[in-house]
């Protein structure tokens, strides 16, 4: 919600909206980043689900990790891939 009002903000401001959309990317990234650490963080990274179709936020965590991350063209399917599978299991 946070996020929403200041877009809305900028936008009436006339901010450059290639601005917004790269404050956006870099907030995503920050947040991602952040969880990253505190789970001690290693190396080898795959971003998955929706999110790693965004370049914007794969370059900005790519920066914030100081690391490259690998990502495939299937990567926004990975959570109902592994629904799947899981539910073969059962």
């Amino acid at each position: 919600m946070f996020a929403e009002s200041e877009v809305i903000s900028l936008v009436a401001k006339s901010e450059d909206r290639n601005n917004i959309i790269a404050g956006l990317c870099e907030s995503i990234a920050k947040r991602i980043a952040s969880m990253y650490k505190r789970a001690g963080g290693k190396p080898k990274v795959v971003l998955t689900g929706g999110v790693a179709k965004n370049i914007g936020v794969l370059k900005a965590l790519e920066n914030q990790i100081n690391m490259s991350i690998l990502t495939h063209e299937l990567s926004s399917f990975t959570g109902a891939i592994g629904a799947c599978i899981i539910s073969t299991q059962t």
